[in-house]
């Protein structure tokens, strides 16, 4: 799945990339077969599935009558292109890092002054 700039740091997860927990498996002409969706935080689950799951079907209906790659680079074109604006989410998702940083540097310092002590 790929998001707008604007929208990748809602998908940020604890060590800083995007990421989203879905296990999806695929025949040999790379249509979806089974689709289970994980958790994101920014949405309840019952919406976070049926975005995933909308988005497998589309890829199947697409595929089976234009496999066009072009289309795909065209749509990262535009995403790549959009201006990125701070949103309240993002402020909310830099806190969140911030935090986790704080966090695991805290546990790294307290795990070294219990093997050195």
């Amino acid at each position: 799945m790929k998001v707008p700039r604007a929208d990748a740091p809602r998908f940020l997860g604890r060590k800083d990339w995007p990421t989203q927990t879905v296990l999806a498996a695929c025949d040999l002409d790379m249509k979806f077969t089974y689709v289970l969706a994980g958790t994101e935080p920014h949405y309840d689950l019952h919406t976070m599935t049926n975005i995933i799951l909308a988005c497998c079907i589309l890829h199947n209906s697409l595929s089976g009558v234009d496999n066009d790659d072009s289309l795909i680079e065209e749509v990262d074109r535009e995403l790549l292109q959009q201006d990125i604006q701070v949103s309240a989410s993002q402020v909310r998702d830099d806190d969140h890092r911030l935090g986790s940083h704080i966090r695991d540097t805290i546990e790294n310092k307290m795990w070294q002054d219990y093997v050195n002590n």
